[in-house]
């Protein structure tokens, strides 16, 4: 799931319901298949203060976490 986070699954074409995965996913993973997803799109992104650095702003006081 994490390598195709930007892809679509479509679940009737794997002869299983989606609220039995989710329900299922739920169980074993600890959140939600949708939170699940979410947190692996967001994770290897940059803090903006990292960013800002990267492409030239120096050292600059506005930039807050």
């Amino acid at each position: 799931m994490r390598m195709n986070c930007a892809r679509s699954l479509p679940l009737q074409k794997r002869e299983i319901s989606p609220a039995y995965f989710s329900r299922t996913f739920h169980e074993v993973m600890g959140v939600p298949p949708l939170t699940y997803l979410n947190n692996q799109r967001i994770e290897p992104s940059k803090p903006i203060k990292q960013i800002a650095l990267e492409v030239g702003f120096g050292v600059c006081r506005i930039w807050r976490e």
